[in-house]
């Protein structure tokens, strides 16, 4: 009864031992297996390829034609505002930069974190606004400002405030203050009166693209940004106001004119409010009584907090834009006339700005800070910067809002042109000199951008390793240089090794994919003292012979470049300078350089057997024979490689340089819990498993 007692027993535990076996092999089963038996593989699309960093697509259509701007895109917020000022942080990297086509346009891949579901869009050109937060939506990111004021749904019937009175212009605000409006506003302070505002983008009769303007003014003041300094510019009321004249330069008499003002650019980190008041020439008026016209009632454009978000439509709810045109009103010598578009001549034209003026979205706050462009106004503090463009022979004229002591010297709060028919009847040869925007030469800096991550390799590959993704694992840091023209100057590259956990010794290098070496310059590599300079097979440039594109082998030995029983690295970095061709037949467009390329590594014992990131191609010389092997179901015809059929990979890049490597036999989801329902979800769930 012993006997058969144990024999039940061990029966007992065979059957525990075949059902442990049956859920591990479940645990280990295909992730893209459906259940099916006839041995066919999905499709190549179904593969999962552990991306931490994807190319999203990204479309922004500024609707500038004839304008250039660099974009960036942020992962939060790059703006700040620090005692009323907009600044732009200076401890936040950009994911992604380019320049647009010469119409503003950019339609392109952006390659960023999987993990990441809003962005911010930047740009500092003048005139278009400067950060807007969008939404990645199937994939793709967009921003189009045309088709946004399109498909306005903001409501178009002006809305009547209570602190507003009168049924023509100009409507009373408060005239104890003798404050008064040439428009009514609805919410938020957009104006929808017929014909009060028009958006032109085309400067004056001379028909020029309001583009060139901007182009030549960031030429001569810069573009926005920190620290910008644009005192040598400030401007006193003779430079300023505008005076239309008895008589022109060439002695006719002017009759009257036209003033407009267009609407370029705003800065600000508040909601100011914005109008202009006027009086005779030569004069000293009491401003306390002067009536004094609000133009735009909120000088705030899309971009400007509270109006970034292009997602939930705030963007939409902003009252400006570029270009945003209005025709100036004069009510008589006593201001009691019914307003006319033809200002008489002998009367002078200024400028007043209400700090922080619109609140609640609706109203105008007169009681806040008003400065004026009438430097007596302001116990003698001028608040305006006056430039002239000789070529389109407008006055570019620029304020500011913040309070004495505390504001930047940029005078870029509120940007603006004045623009009269004729021209004539505001030109003065003999009036005191104002700084000039000449030809200046348009230049289109050329820029950088940096990405640092980790990559991560298993060596056994085609067969299935214990996936603790330490056999060799490299910090990099790539910085890439471009040009106005999104082609690629110069890439500056540092791989580190930080941890070789492989039973095997193996070689490191990686593939420009899409680039060959005619595409190359020059190149320089600087190894450590550990690392001997691969001689076999190596060309002109340092690119390894036989290959289609190339490729850069850094080191043949990992063993090298560590020591002891623990395998303590020896120290040192890799740094490989790449400058490209820049001919119209070798150029290289920099997005074929996204960091870290397409890295591999190389166990020395076999023959050209290379281990790459999932669904990145071998190059030209690796063994294909190895491929749909084991644990690998690569499909080479469909170019398709580096897929297993385990939930695991056998090399990853991971978006950041802090990496916790697991140790020897740990495998990646005991050190990162989230891993296995992001590969379960294919990414759609815990993208930030790494973090």
């Amino acid at each position: 009864m012993a006997k058969l007692k144990l024999s039940k027993n061990v029966g007992a535990l065979l059957t525990i031992l075949l059902m442990i076996t049956a859920l591990a092999a479940c645990s280990e089963k295909d992730l893209y297996d459906s259940g099916d038996d006839d041995g066919q593989k999905p499709a190549t699309d179904q593969y999962f390829g552990f991306e931490t960093t994807i190319a999203r697509s990204l479309y922004v259509n500024y609707g500038v034609p004839g304008y250039k701007a660099l974009i960036e895109v942020y992962a939060e917020n790059p703006i700040e505002f620090v005692n009323g000022n907009r600044i732009k942080k200076e401890n936040v990297n950009a994911l992604f930069k380019a320049y647009t086509d010469d119409n503003c346009t950019f339609d392109g891949d952006m390659p960023i974190p999987s993990d990441l579901n809003e962005v911010y869009l930047y740009t500092s050109y003048l005139g278009l606004p400067e950060c807007v937060e969008l939404s990645i939506i199937d994939g793709k990111a967009s921003f189009d400002l045309p088709a946004l004021q399109q498909e306005s749904t903001e409501e178009t019937k002006a809305l009547t405030r209570a602190t507003t009175s009168g049924s023509t212009s100009p409507y009373v605000v408060d005239e104890t203050k003798a404050i008064y409006s040439l428009c009514k506003w609805s919410k938020y302070g957009k104006i929808h009166e017929k014909g009060y505002m028009a958006i032109d983008l085309t400067v004056n009769s001379n028909g020029e693209y309001i583009a060139a303007l901007l182009n030549r003014l960031q030429a001569k003041i810069g573009k926005a940004g920190n620290k910008k300094d644009n005192t040598k510019y400030l401007s006193n009321e003779s430079q300023t106001n505008i005076s239309i004249s008895q008589k022109a330069a060439d002695g006719s008499d002017i009759k009257g004119a036209t003033i407009d003002l267009v609407f370029l650019n705003e800065r600000a980190g508040y909601q100011n409010t914005f109008g202009y008041y006027y009086y005779k020439t030569g004069t000293t008026p009491d401003i306390a009584t002067l009536p004094k016209y609000i133009i735009f009632p909120n000088v705030s454009i899309g971009g400007d907090d509270p109006y970034n978000s292009y997602g939930n439509n705030s963007f939409n709810k902003a009252p400006l834009t570029l270009g945003c045109k209005v025709h100036l009103k004069f009510f008589g010598e006593g201001y009691d006339q019914a307003g006319s578009e033809t200002f008489l001549p002998g009367y002078t034209i200024g400028w007043f700005l209400i700090s922080n003026g619109f609140h609640d979205h609706k109203e105008v706050d007169v009681n806040k800070p008003i400065y004026y462009s009438n430097q007596s106004f302001n116990k003698g503090e001028s608040r305006c910067m006056t430039l002239f463009d000789q070529k389109t022979q407008t006055i570019v004229i620029g304020f500011e809002d913040g309070d004495p002591g505390s504001h930047d010297s940029s005078y870029e709060d509120v940007l603006f042109y004045v623009d009269a028919t004729p021209i004539k009847s505001i030109i003065d040869p003999e009036s005191p000199n104002v700084p000039s925007i000449g030809d200046e030469e348009i230049v289109f800096p050329n820029i950088t951008m940096t990405k640092n991550g980790t990559i991560a390799f298993e060596d056994l590959w085609p067969s299935q390793g214990d996936y603790d993704m330490n056999d060799l694992v490299l910090t990099y840091q790539s910085t890439i240089t471009f040009d106005k023209d999104n082609k690629a100057i110069k890439t500056e590259d540092i791989f580190t090794p930080i941890n070789n956990g492989a039973g095997v010794d193996n070689a490191f290098g990686y593939q420009l994919d899409g680039v060959s070496a005619t595409n190359l310059k020059s190149v320089s590599i600087e190894r450590p003292t550990w690392a001997s300079t691969p001689s076999a097979n190596i060309g002109m440039y340092d690119v390894e012979l036989g290959q289609r594109y190339a490729v850069f082998r850094l080191f043949d030995s990992t063993k090298d470049g560590f020591t002891g029983k623990d395998r303590v690295y020896k120290g040192g970095n890799f740094k490989i300078t790449i400058e490209y061709n820049r001919d119209d037949y070798n150029s290289v467009d920099k997005s074929k350089l996204v960091a870290p390329y397409n890295p591999f590594i190389m166990p020395t014992s076999a023959s050209r057997k290379e281990v790459h990131l999932p669904k990145k191609s071998p190059t030209s010389l690796a063994d294909m024979s190895l491929f749909g092997k084991y644990d690998d179901k690569s499909v080479p015809e469909k170019g398709l490689y580096y897929v297993s059929s385990t939930n695991y990979p056998f090399a990853i890049d991971i978006p950041t340089m802090e990496y916790k490597v697991p140790a020897e036999r740990e495998r990646i989801d005991v050190v990162y819990p989230k891993f296995n329902n992001w590969v379960a979800t294919q990414g759609a769930e815990d993208a930030d498993w790494y973090k």
